[in-house]
């Protein structure tokens, strides 16, 4: 048991998922609510730009809760990360879990803009099968390419400059301006904080 842990933890392929994380996988639900606002606007425009965000914060008592973020035209939505000692890379992972959990179903084009640079590589390789080990978020990570692997979408992840970073040049993904870009950022970046606000350390 011990050896099939550690080789899940460094060789963790989609397809091939660990009797050891399965009760993790049943906890992921999509969020309904977003998957329809997704369906109208691929249904009216065949495409969709999403932008997702992420952030941790120090509580009382030692905690360290995070929130995230999905921003799309016409909806932005948050939610807490489980748990009580996450970090900002947990939380941005989580915000792309939450995006790609919606897109379940669909078809046509969908671009995510992540504004880590961590984890829109990670997502990247995954996307284009260049991926085949990781070691940080397992079960999360193996959830997201479950996704990928079932979904008839064309799915695209591009890093995006945070609000911090408004100087910082990127790929503007085909069909979109820069300006539409940045909002979806900025309204996933502002949904985190006042969400990050919120927590308590009871969650």
């Amino acid at each position: 048991a011990n050896s099939d842990k550690r080789y899940s933890m460094t060789r963790l392929c989609v397809g091939q998922f660990p009797r050891w994380l399965n009760n993790h996988v049943r906890e992921y639900k999509k969020d309904m609510e977003l998957h329809d606002h997704m369906k109208r606007i691929l249904d009216q425009d065949g495409r969709l730009l999403i932008g997702t965000d992420g952030g941790s914060t120090q509580r009382t008592l030692g905690a360290r809760v995070a929130y995230c973020a999905v921003a799309m035209k016409g909806m932005t939505k948050g939610y807490p990360v489980p748990g009580m000692d996450q970090t900002s890379y947990a939380a941005e992972v989580w915000g792309v879990l939450q995006a790609m959990l919606a897109i379940q179903g669909l078809t046509g084009r969908i671009c995510i803009l992540v504004d880590n640079k961590a984890v829109v590589d990670e997502l990247h390789g995954w996307l284009t099968e260049q991926r085949g080990a990781y070691a940080n978020m397992p079960a999360t990570w193996f959830e997201i390419c479950r996704v990928i692997k079932s979904t008839n979408a064309v799915i695209k992840a591009r890093w995006i400059p945070s609000h911090t970073k408004q100087n910082a040049k990127f790929i503007i993904p085909e069909g979109w301006t820069e300006e539409e870009c940045r909002e979806l950022n900025d309204r996933a970046d502002k949904e985190c904080t006042k969400g990050q606000g919120r927590l308590d350390t009871d969650i």
